[in-house]
């Protein structure tokens, strides 16, 4: 999540119940047991699925993963405006 979360910097990781997790929120979650932290791309409540982006490349698509593997999202750190509508274009007309 370079250049939004720096490496070695501390973060909190807030419990939250993943009905209330938007697109673009920043998500701590477990995949094969490593934690891993990207932004929400998509979220299906009702298979108990979501699936989540990197800022590295927008492009591409992580594994859909358990909503039961979230951790939480990390508050106090949003992607800026100007980030949201690059990576909804770069999806839009590149991936």
């Amino acid at each position: 999540m370079e250049p939004l979360l720096q490496i070695g910097q501390l973060y909190t990781c807030k419990k939250v119940d993943v009905k209330k997790i938007k697109r673009y929120d920043l998500v701590v979650y477990l995949q094969g047991g490593v934690p891993y932290c990207h932004f929400l791309w998509q979220i299906d409540l009702d298979k108990k699925i979501f699936v989540t982006k990197s800022l590295k490349d927008p492009r591409l698509t992580d594994m859909t993963t358990s909503t039961d593997e979230i951790l939480g999202i990390i508050e106090n750190v949003q992607m800026g405006f100007l980030q949201k509508i690059k990576v909804f274009l770069i999806n839009l007309f590149f991936a």
